[in-house]
């Protein structure tokens, strides 16, 4: 991923996809959600566009419904404060896209790591 760096979703859901690491992303985008406590309905047999939908409401819902839970959600994740805090401070759906962005490249790592060295 660090040779070709992708700029949206769309872009790393179908990198995931050409790596064949699609199923694996969705796996641990569901395993850690869930440790937060955070419900997720999503699936392997969703299109890329779906799961991305998905998580973004739900990260919408978080941020506005249950702060809490995002936060866990953040850590567990392991997202960067850096980044987090980069993010411009404005309207909720923009915040929600760009944390999704966040959620699944920081995911994807996780699972090429993973793919790699196992």
């Amino acid at each position: 991923m660090d040779h070709n760096p992708v700029q949206t979703s769309k872009q790393l859901l179908d990198l995931s996809k050409k790596e064949r690491l699609f199923e694996q992303l969705v796996a641990q985008v569901l395993k850690d959600f869930s440790r937060a406590g955070a419900v997720l309905h999503i699936s392997k047999d969703m299109g890329g566009e779906e799961v991305k939908n998905a998580v973004q409401k739900k990260i919408g819902h978080l941020y506005s419904e249950q702060y809490d839970t995002y936060l866990s959600v953040m850590y567990i994740i392991d997202l960067s404060e850096r980044e987090l805090a980069q993010l411009p401070n404005e309207r909720e759906g923009f915040v929600a896209e760009a944390v999704t962005f966040l959620i699944l490249k920081r995911e994807f790592q996780k699972v090429m790591l993973k793919a790699r060295y196992n």
